[in-house]
């Protein structure tokens, strides 16, 4: 008795700092998930300039040995690139539609409009499109049905398509679960991506649709600014955003030369080097549908 009078006090106390940490943990990871996963993109995503410079370095009689230089280097990880920032995450997303590589410079022309076409998509529509039974259509792309849905690859690339959706929305928990529910369920709904997670927002679809603009707009003032910040080239032109988005494209074409030849001798166990252009031509659909199933058996997405 002696023994619970003393501790009993102690794990009420102890019991009641608990439950507060934990209501305040819940609070913080769910209910303002969103608020703060905001903030925290906003600090990877900042940037600061801080002043290094020394001063010139002189000899005796005063002439200069050294001087401070401002230089520039960007390390460009396109992977990251892709799946992160709208303009890589909506030209894969246009290329995943129209089955062609889409230009960088081409999706920075239509960044609004586009973007505004992928979210929303349905879940519906997305689901009728990896089948080949139904016909995916927006303002300025459709493609119809088809009876040889493996041969377009319909499901990967629906696969694909519903990672760059997602991407673009950036979904809390509660918004993702929300998309799970909607792909999975057997009667897929006609309403968008968009209306879904504005849906759980507690906001208008249109003020989601603005607010996404709005980050688009964000996103292209930041590029712009690292243009501007990039040094002259060799003969002495300037960064602009068009000669950085060349570089983007540059280290785009690397990334899938790369991620294509490990592929192609993950799958066939041998260097695509060893194997003429042609010979790979006419056998392109064997390469093709033995690459896909090593895809899938890899768990790989469009992530």
């Amino acid at each position: 008795m002696v023994a619970e009078r003393r501790f009993g006090p102690v794990v009420v106390v102890l019991f009641l700092v608990l439950s507060v940490l934990v209501a305040r943990l819940f609070q913080v990871q769910v209910v303002e998930h969103s608020v703060w996963a905001a903030e925290a993109d906003a600090l990877v995503r900042s940037s600061e300039i801080l002043p290094s410079h020394r001063g010139r370095l002189l000899d005796r009689q005063g002439r200069v040995l050294a001087r401070d230089e401002d230089v520039w280097s960007v390390d460009i990880v396109y992977r990251d690139f892709r799946r992160d920032h709208p303009l890589g995450i909506v030209a894969h997303a246009r290329s995943t539609l129209e089955m062609r590589p889409v230009p960088l410079t081409e999706a920075l022309a239509h960044l609004g409009g586009w973007a505004r076409e992928i979210v929303e998509l349905s879940p519906a529509a997305v689901a009728g499109f990896a089948s080949g039974e139904g016909e995916l259509a927006t303002a300025t792309f459709r493609v119809g049905k088809t009876a040889d849905a493996v041969r377009e690859a319909r499901a990967s690339r629906a696969s694909d398509l519903r990672f760059y959706v997602s991407a673009l929305l950036r979904p809390g928990l509660e918004e993702r679960k929300a998309i799970r529910e909607a792909e999975r369920s057997e009667t897929k709904t006609e309403r968008s991506y968009a209306a879904i997670v504005a849906e759980k927002r507690k906001v208008s679809e249109a003020d989601l649709l603005l607010e996404l603009e709005r980050h688009l707009a964000g996103e292209r003032e930041r590029l712009e600014g690292l243009a501007a910040r990039l040094p002259a080239s060799a003969n002495g032109a300037g960064t602009t955003l068009g000669s950085l988005l060349g570089e983007l494209e540059a280290a785009r074409e690397r990334f899938e030369s790369q991620a294509a030849d490990a592929l192609f001798e993950e799958a066939t166990g041998f260097a695509p080097g060893r194997i003429s252009t042609a010979s790979v031509s006419a056998h392109r659909l064997r390469f093709q549908d033995r690459g896909d199933r090593l895809f899938k058996s890899k768990g790989f997405t469009a992530e």
